[in-house]
């Protein structure tokens, strides 16, 4: 179309961060958490908590946002919880950012 603009941004969640609510889980930039324990269970979604540099304790799991950076939790493993954000380039294609967490010593 000859008329349609250049730069048009997806409508795929591009206004997602709009949308995020404010919680404990995304008070604090990712670098600021430490993975201290997973928890798992038969028949239940699993559980993970980060430590904040005050050593205070929050709970997630599986569709929770966590960090400034509003990383979405996809996967929580044995030690490892992966994360994905997801970002409009320049070109208007859409860009993944994976990050993961790992437990320190083995944790919990």
């Amino acid at each position: 179309d000859p008329f349609k603009p250049f730069f048009i941004r997806p409508k795929v969640e591009e206004n997602i961060e709009d949308n995020i609510p404010e919680t404990p889980l995304t008070m604090y930039s990712l670098a600021q958490y430490k993975l201290r324990a997973i928890i798992k269970a038969p028949g239940k979604r699993p559980l993970a908590m980060v430590e904040t540099a005050e050593k205070f304790g929050l709970f997630f799991t599986i569709g929770d946002y966590i960090g400034k950076e509003h990383f979405k939790v996809v996967a929580i493993e044995d030690n490892v919880v992966r994360l994905e954000k997801k970002k409009i380039g320049l070109l208007n294609e859409i860009k993944i950012i994976s990050k993961e967490l790992t437990m320190e010593n083995g944790g919990e």
